[in-house]
């Protein structure tokens, strides 16, 4: 629930900050259409219910935010992590001068404030609050940027648009400092010509020197209030430990039979890696998003806590077994041995590159899986060469077959194949195609009977099965041997489809669920819940026995 409201606070103040970035633009035209603008954009924001709901944005964020890095037992983490962190804690004092006098100003004193005002301020009498909002501007944008990337790399989308929001992330924030400095020339010019252009905006605005003294030490009091905190914040995470220390009990996490780690109390397992620096991946910083930092437990995980819901979620969601759990959200209290189940370095870029970048990315498809029937025993009674003629004929023919359709061969196993469909994220065509390609399949396979008639005892037979759901697509392998390919449950399923062809002397076993999204009406054909290795539940399907009479009207 903290992170939620820590999330939907910090895109409340995104977007506050979109707001003024888009306003602070215009200053490139002209300073008065910055003020016009500001009636639409900015101004909203300082009435009745907007403020109210800004200023909680204000409150709740940065106290969830403190609160997460007071629960910390080290500040051991990845450079993303430690970046948005020291960005987060320089925002306060920067935005709080800007935030006290806007607020002062206007609601006690009624004082009017216009661009020609601030700007008049920050560019002619007082350029360290110049400077200060320049380094507000780019600091505030980086740490929200990486707070949106933090929770926006994992969504099935975040590889299709990562392009566009990186442009709009380096693009957007250089043109809004470029109106902001443009509309600074602006009023630098005109001062220089009007030498009594302070007195006209005092009075214009209603502001009288007698008023700064006051907010002055306002600013200052928040500035030390702000520093204390601070301080305290980033002592405690060190104090805990220490104290942990004192009390500890001597528990021990034993790694991959490697490494012997003294277990902090309520730190957890992931904690306690990064605070001895064992390498162990984690994509989602330790956030519970993700599963790259499961382990295996061993000797004392009966002494643990059941799974939490958001970590119950994330095992249900990868079938995980009884025994594999994740790093962050297991805290041990007694003597614990864990394995690592992915590499240290499954969270770097070139483990998994996606098909538009270089992460991988969870997607919905169509698998297909292909097999000939009694390919062994003809490849028995033929010369290599001979057998190696046949199966290039036949990759051909059904190749071809997949790629009309839109399909990606995923891969060709011995006499298998296996396609993907989809992988524009439109899984609804892609079941419709993965069907559309397993019809001209065993039409193409026809033909290539008839072509092979002189080479043949008997013709060749196929076997297909079609399921679609979550997958991991990317390309996986090590130098000239990488490849695009999708891992994941899906997979696995579509696989025992195509093998349960075998038992029920079918061409094609499909999911219902594939016929749901594809829009077809197979009731026509017999509905079996069948029983897939490795699924808790059944798996309906639709059993084709013969792929020309497929309909799919």
């Amino acid at each position: 629930m903290s992170s939620r409201l820590r999330l939907a606070s910090g895109m409340l103040l995104a977007f506050y900050v979109l707001c003024h970035f888009l306003n602070h633009m215009l200053g490139v035209i002209s300073i008065d259409l910055q003020q016009s603008a500001a009636n639409y954009l900015t101004q909203p924001w300082n009435r009745s219910l907007l403020l109210w709901v800004l200023l909680a944005a204000l409150l709740i964020h940065p106290t969830l935010s403190m609160a997460s890095l007071l629960q910390r037992r080290h500040l051991i983490l990845p450079a993303w992590q430690r970046a948005q962190i020291w960005l987060g804690l320089l925002i306060p004092p920067l935005l709080s001068p800007h935030l006290i006098k806007s607020f002062v100003y206007t609601h006690k004193y009624d004082v009017d404030i216009n661009y020609n005002l601030v700007q008049f301020s920050l560019w002619v009498v007082n350029l360290g609050d110049g400077a200060s909002q320049i380094a507000l501007f780019i600091v505030t944008w980086i740490h929200g940027c990486i707070g949106i990337w933090a929770w926006a790399h994992l969504k099935p989308w975040y590889a299709k648009w990562h392009k566009s929001l990186t442009a709009f992330a380096w693009s957007f924030p250089a043109l809004a400092l470029a109106g902001h400095v443009s509309s600074g020339m602006q009023i630098v010019r005109e001062a220089n010509r009007n030498p009594n252009l302070a007195d006209e905006l005092m009075q214009k605005s209603g502001f009288v020197m007698d008023m700064e003294p006051p907010v002055t030490q306002m600013v200052t009091i928040s500035h030390l209030t702000i520093f204390t905190v601070i301080l305290i914040t980033l002592m405690f995470p060190l104090l805990r430990h220490v104290m942990r220390r004192m009390q500890q009990r001597g528990n021990k996490l034993i790694y991959a039979d490697k490494h012997n780690i003294r277990i902090n109390k309520g730190a957890t397992v992931l904690e306690v890696l990064q605070t001895a620096r064992v390498d162990h991946p984690s994509l989602c910083g330790g956030n519970g998003r993700c599963s790259t930092c499961r382990v295996r437990v061993g000797k004392g995980s009966e002494d643990l806590e059941p799974p939490s819901p958001l970590e119950q979620k994330v095992l249900q969601r990868i079938n995980a077994p009884d025994d594999v759990r994740l790093a962050c959200q297991v805290r041990p209290q007694e003597d614990l041995k864990v394995w690592p189940l992915l590499t240290p370095c499954a969270d770097q870029p070139d483990v998994l590159t996606a098909v538009e970048s270089r992460h991988g990315k969870e997607l919905v498809v169509a698998v297909l899986f292909a097999d000939l029937r009694g390919f062994t025993a003809f490849s028995e009674k033929r010369l290599p060469f001979d057998v190696l003629f046949v199966l290039n004929r036949y990759f051909r023919f059904m190749g071809t077959a997949i790629e009309k359709e839109g399909g990606h061969l995923d891969k060709f196993i011995g006499d298998g194949i296996m396609a993907l469909f989809g992988l524009d994220g439109d899984a609804k065509k892609g079941c419709l195609n993965a069907l559309k390609a397993a019809k001209a399949m065993g039409r193409e396979l026809e033909t290539l009977n008839v072509s092979l008639l002189d080479e043949l005892d008997d013709p060749l037979r196929i076997g297909i099965g079609i399921h679609v759901g979550h997958v991991i697509v990317g390309e996986m392998g090590h130098g000239p041997a990488r490849q695009l390919t999708a891992i994941g449950d899906t997979v696995n399923s579509a696989s025992r489809l195509e093998s349960l062809t075998k038992e029920h002397k079918a061409q094609l076993v499909v999911s219902q669920e594939v016929t749901k999204r594809a829009g077809i009406d197979m009731d026509d054909y017999p509905l079996m819940e069948l029983t897939i290795r490795g699924r808790s539940d059944p798996l309906p399907a639709r059993v084709v026995t013969v792929l020309h009479e497929l309909d799919l009207e």
